[in-house]
């Protein structure tokens, strides 16, 4: 063996380097196709290595082989001590393993806010999930092309924290789509992103987010913020739930006074809630329970509960026998 050199080799079990981008990983910024297992980076990490190891009068040498994992290995020309050095024990660390982390089940509670991630640094994600998870809904997803089509299985989200730079479909494409797509153009949206430079945080800001957080982050800046927007969504709504009501008080009024207070009468003896009667009206009048929920700001799931709820108070068994006690 060579005595001449000291070596340090870091081995992994990963997803492994195609043979094409072997070449280009030590250059500046070069970041290689993404999978769902990559991790995050801006590309400067492995440029950084190889100019401290070249520095130091060493070389740093790759191999690697698709989906079994990659090695690294770092010489340095032997050092001869002189009297004077002093020595230092050195005791590694102990190594942790990550390979058991595993997503939580997703569940869903109707008294509960939902959350979408989308994030292609599972680790990540699945922290975020676990942080969440006791207070929201949440739901995941590795790439904005798999949330999009993730959006027609799951409730609609109050709000969603996108990560920026992620394969097949980036963060800023993935919420071009979603404010394009009727119904879900009013969700709140989160960027996160390891990038801090200015014009990045302007471009996500003019493009239509709510907020913009920085990696790596404090989870309890992430959940202030999800409180905060929320809170400020549900004042907004509440307002607007408002002026519909005087609408709807307007509309009723100009049909007879009799039929407002008969209808107020009905709700007081069946104890529903402001909430329960916007439904009722809105039943009333043919609207079917999407189109409650878009006038609502409400998901389906969430108006298809509070209308249960309403046959449970009046003793209805479907919406035809609820109708006909409204209408007596």
């Amino acid at each position: 063996s060579d005595t001449s050199t000291i070596s340090l080799t870091i081995k992994d079990n990963g997803e492994g380097i195609p043979a094409d981008e072997i070449n280009k990983i030590f250059m500046p910024y070069y970041r290689i196709k993404r999978t769902e297992l990559c991790g995050q980076g801006l590309g400067i990490g492995l440029f950084l290595v190889k100019t401290i190891v070249e520095s130091s009068g060493g070389t740093i040498e790759v191999k690697s082989t698709l989906h079994k994992g990659t090695i690294f290995t770092v010489k340095f020309p032997k050092y001869i001590p002189v009297e004077k050095d002093m020595f230092i024990d050195f005791i590694p660390k102990e190594v942790i393993e990550h390979n058991n982390v595993t997503f939580s089940k997703e569940t869903y509670d109707a008294d509960k806010y939902t959350i979408l991630i989308v994030e292609d640094n599972i680790k990540l994600l699945i922290f975020l999930q676990q942080s969440l998870l006791e207070k929201y809904n949440v739901y995941h997803a590795t790439d904005g092309q798999k949330a999009l089509d993730r959006l027609s299985d799951i409730p609609k989200p109050d709000i969603i924290i996108s990560d920026i730079m992620m394969g097949t479909m980036d963060g800023h494409e993935f919420f071009n789509n979603l404010s394009n797509k009727k119904g879900y153009e009013d969700i709140p949206f989160i960027f996160l992103t390891s990038r801090t430079d200015r014009t990045e945080k302007i471009a996500s800001l003019k493009q239509g987010a709510i907020d913009y957080i920085v990696k790596p982050f404090h989870i309890e800046e992430v959940k202030a913020k999800i409180e905060t927007i929320l809170k400020q969504r549900d004042k907004a709504k509440e307002k607007e739930i408002k002026k519909i009501e005087e609408q709807i008080y307007s509309v009723i009024r100009k049909k007879g006074d009799k039929r407002f207070l008969d209808f107020e009468k009905k709700c007081k003896e069946y104890k529903l809630s402001p909430r329960e009667k916007e439904i009722v009206r809105y039943l009333t009048e043919g609207l079917q329970m999407k189109e409650i929920a878009g006038k609502l700001f409400l998901s389906t799931h969430t108006v298809r509960n509070h209308v249960r709820n309403i046959y449970g108070k009046c003793k209805a068994q479907n919406r035809v026998e609820l109708l006909n006690l409204f209408k007596k």
